[in-house]
């Protein structure tokens, strides 16, 4: 149910180990997304984040990424979510950080 899913996913986000870099979350509001699509990459991001233990997203290479997605992420759909939050990243907050 979606209310639950909701809950699964504030909790994620109260539970984490990694900061999400706040040029992310910057970066999702000046772009106008949604709340839904907002929570969403943040949540997806988050979970990358915890998963790479405070290592340097400046080191991390494609097959990494790749790597990480499809051992990690069982759909199709979620694979796309978290390559679409992750290219968020390196194409809007990084870039736009240099």
């Amino acid at each position: 149910d979606k209310s639950h899913r909701k809950e699964i996913s504030k909790a994620r986000m109260k539970t984490e180990s990694y900061p999400i870099p706040p040029a992310y979350k910057a970066m999702l509001i000046r772009g106008g997304y949604s709340k839904k699509s907002y929570l969403s990459y943040a949540t997806v991001f988050q979970e990358y984040l915890n998963f790479l233990k405070g290592r340097d997203l400046d080191a991390i290479t494609d097959k990494e990424i790749t790597e990480y997605v499809t051992n990690n992420k069982e759909s199709i759909s979620a694979q796309n979510q978290a390559i679409s939050a992750i290219r968020f990243y390196f194409e809007n907050v990084q870039k736009g950080t240099s």
